[in-house]
């Protein structure tokens, strides 16, 4: 039991280090907001539902929301694309 707590501590200390400074902006481009822009792939059964390129943009703004308050970044659709799934 008590290698188990004490790997669990390792691990949670190595993951907290990188992941508590993700949020800090960095002294150089304090400001500056980056984009990243994005294919979307949406499957044959995906793209059956009613508004489905709505509910992509939708679901992408959101999180590029959180991202753009939290860490500095942009997520902007450039397309969205068919994907077949082919055979099962």
């Amino acid at each position: 039991m008590r290698r188990t707590a004490w790997l669990l501590l390792t691990i949670v200390l190595a993951w907290a280090t990188p992941l508590g400074t993700l949020g800090a902006p960095s002294p150089a481009g304090a400001e500056e907001l980056r984009t990243v822009t994005l294919r979307v792939a949406a499957d044959e059964t995906y793209r059956t539902r009613d508004d489905w390129e709505a509910t992509i943009r939708s679901a992408v703004g959101t999180v590029s929301d959180i991202y753009a308050k939290h860490f500095k970044i942009r997520f902007v659709i450039r397309d969205l694309v068919p994907w077949t799934l082919g055979e099962a």
